[in-house]
């Protein structure tokens, strides 16, 4: 039996916006401890306001990443669930169920599993929607899903070098040139949210369609049954 999905991809998409939106405002207390860091090495600054954007930069910071672990948990949700619904109308699909949770925490295969099941479910969704003379064939689904993954993969492998120099540092000019790429990623967060919430759309709108499978199957049973008992 097929679970309402709808509602979790809306909430979903509901977060991811907000998320991006503080990244944008994270992206601009960058650009101010950018300011920061010159007047810093020009000597015109006071520890004050070294203080307060140290305090700033925490805050959003705690924010954002808050964001992040809210927006990730729905998105397995949703995730989950669309893969399960799937796995009702399809015996011949790649990976368990469970695995559309699982793949996101297992070192190296978290880098392409969660890309294959998402692949997955645009090409098996639409191919038995199309067969079914549901949905037309639609290119821009399939392609929608490469240009997701490829953003999210670069953000953070990106990001975690960043992270990773940024901690080994306390050189001011470490700090400015990490400073620098926070901006760029908070701000390419932009793209990958555009890109992430068409997915979502774009299959949210094939899963509507799918107990039309389910209801066109039992119509067959019943009109196979009805050929039998004329036949008697």
């Amino acid at each position: 039996m097929l679970r309402p999905n709808e509602d979790r991809s809306k909430r979903l998409i509901l977060v991811l916006w907000i998320f991006t939106a503080f990244q944008v405002l994270a992206s601009i207390s960058d650009v101010f401890q950018y300011f920061l860091i010159e007047r810093i090495e020009a000597g015109n600054f006071d520890m004050a306001e070294a203080d307060r954007n140290d305090i700033r930069q925490s805050i959003v910071s705690i924010l954002v990443l808050l964001l992040l672990l809210g927006a990730g948990i729905f998105f397995i949700q949703w995730f989950r669930r669309a893969y399960y619904n799937l796995h009702q109308l399809s015996g011949k699909l790649s990976y368990a169920e469970g695995w559309a949770a699982g793949s996101w925490f297992v070192p190296i295969m978290n880098l392409g599993r969660p890309y294959n099941i998402m692949k997955e479910m645009m090409n098996v969704a639409e191919s038995m929607l199309v067969q079914a003379n549901i949905v037309q064939e639609d290119p821009k689904r399939k392609r929608s899903v490469g240009i997701w993954w490829t953003l999210w993969i670069i953000i953070s492998i990106v990001g975690n070098i960043n992270n990773r120099i940024q901690a080994k540092s306390e050189l001011l000019e470490v700090l400015k040139y990490t400073t620098v790429v926070n901006i760029a990623l908070a701000l390419a967060y932009v793209p990958l949210t555009i890109v992430t919430v068409k997915m979502i759309k774009n299959y949210a709108e094939l899963e509507i369609y799918l107990p039309e499978i389910t209801a066109n199957k039992k119509r067959e049973i019943k009109i196979d049954d009805s050929d039998i008992l004329d036949s008697i």
